[in-house]
């Protein structure tokens, strides 16, 4: 077995330094995070504005549910293990009632999933010149098959998000809606309804947040254990509402963050890698992703602008490489194209770009062909139901030593070394450690610090 002693190690470290000026060096952002082809699902007077995956039919896999504003209904589509769906259901939602964004959860304590939806538009039955919408209930009868069960009517029913706000057990509803008071010029409401526990709910709280809310996030903002959230308002306010969760269905509304102009949609996530949950707001009309770092207490402060494609429509936060940090995935209405912004482990990002056509409108990520890689779904606004780009991404590992693992034998050794100079100088391949675009001195650097160290 050959080993290499400190003073060896120490003289290939300086030789291979000396060697790095000769090696043509490239951006990091260039090689890109790979994804197959991707398969467009399409429909017939099809608008989609809202995505998610839930095992729906109780196979073990995880299937697709849109909502489509298109068609006024919630469709199920059923996963057939190797990430090829099929129509499996359908859930009319009402006439015109535009349901926006679809979420799920098991309601009822069955086993089976559930869906709940941010209907935008009017019922039939309204009352006349009211114009409201609602947030509806939608339960599994089973077999993967939905139906509203009960509706909650507001004004205008923008977004919607789940979380089980009082640690019952139980997943409760948050529907961010406009004022049915003022109208679309003045503030809104996040109601909150809570679960009874049979899949049924009653309204416990409204809480006040800014202009016209059009998305919403929830999560653990100041470490206490419970659930806050925090609600995008692209009104003349053009503010972030943070909430903090006091317990028992109290809330508080903290300072709003208002930097920026419209924005659209949030996310919450420790992107920063401190153990404090970050907020990440995609602004509409300016075409920028900012990212607030949480200083604790409820402060946050900007430490990141970034420019995106035209019209950022959603944001979703996700580990896409597999190096223990949360990356930024953002939609655009404006352009068809995906941002999937690199984190490199302190909250600093470089952009890759992934083509989706048909008006790319909420993103959202998940393993739906069980590889271990996190995929990309998009809900298709413009005469489609959604987008699926099936990953490729190299799982690179959460420690250097597993990046330096470059054999997989899962410690970092000789046999290392040699894959490693057997790449030495190509671009965009494992064998790049340090992730700077080409294999080089620096990669032999970083595997000989982790050098004997285990994958782990």
């Amino acid at each position: 077995m050959i080993r290499l002693n400190i003073r060896v190690r120490f003289a290939l470290t300086i030789t291979l330094i000396g060697f790095s000026t000769l090696v043509q060096s490239v951006r990091a952002d260039e090689c890109g995070l790979p994804f197959s082809t991707v398969v467009f699902y399409e429909g017939v007077g099809a608008a989609t504005s809202g995505i998610c995956t839930a095992d729906f039919t109780g196979d073990g896999l995880l299937d697709v549910a849109v909502a489509n504003r298109g068609l006024d209904n919630v469709i199920i589509f059923k996963n057939d293990g190797d990430a090829l769906f099929s129509l499996h259901s359908v859930t009319p939602i009402g006439f015109e009632s535009t349901p926006r964004y679809v979420v799920s959860a098991d309601f009822d304590g069955d086993g089976d999933m559930d869906a709940a939806t941010s209907n935008w538009n009017a019922h039939e039955d309204d009352p006349p010149g009211y114009n409201g919408g609602s947030a509806a209930v939608l339960l599994n009868d089973g077999k993967g098959n939905l139906v509203v069960s009960e509706e909650h009517i507001f004004l205008r029913t923008s977004c919607i998000d789940l979380a089980d706000l009082n640690g019952d057990g139980h997943v409760d509803i948050i529907a961010p809606h406009w004022d049915p008071e003022v109208g679309s010029s003045g503030p809104g409401i996040a109601s909150v309804l809570k679960n009874n526990g049979d899949g049924t709910f009653v309204e416990v709280a409204e809480v006040p947040v800014g202009n016209l809310p059009r998305g919403i996030d929830v999560g653990d903002l100041d470490n206490d254990g419970d659930i806050d959230f925090a609600v995008s308002n692209m009104g003349s306010d053009d503010s972030v509402t943070v909430v903090e969760n006091l317990g028992n269905f109290n809330f508080e509304v903290k300072t709003p963050l208002i930097d920026g102009t419209t924005p659209r949609y949030l996310a919450i996530g420790d992107l920063t890698g401190d153990g404090l949950n970050d907020i990440l707001v995609v602004h509409k009309t300016v075409d920028t992703l900012l990212v607030y770092e949480n200083q604790g207490n409820f402060n946050f402060s900007l430490i990141g602008i970034y420019p995106t494609a035209e019209n950022p429509h959603s944001v979703e936060v996700e580990d896409i490489n597999g190096d223990c940090s949360l990356d930024v995935l953002v939609s655009h209405v404006g352009e068809n194209y995906v941002y999937i912004y690199e984190n490199d482990g302190t909250g600093v990002l470089d952009v890759t770009v992934i083509e989706s056509l048909h008006g790319p409108s909420h993103v959202i990520s998940d393993d739906v062909n069980e590889d271990g890689r996190t995929d990309v779904l998009v809900a298709c606004v413009n005469g489609g139901y959604f987008n699926v780009h099936i990953s490729e991404v190299e799982q690179v590992g959460c420690t250097n030593a597993c990046r330096a693992d470059l054999d997989q034998s899962g410690t970092v050794d000789v046999l290392d070394i040699i894959v490693l100079i057997t790449n030495w100088g190509e671009t965009c391949v494992p064998s790049d450690v340090d992730g700077n675009g080409v294999v080089g001195a620096t990669d032999i650097v970083l595997l000989i610090s982790v050098w004997r160290e285990p994958c782990q």
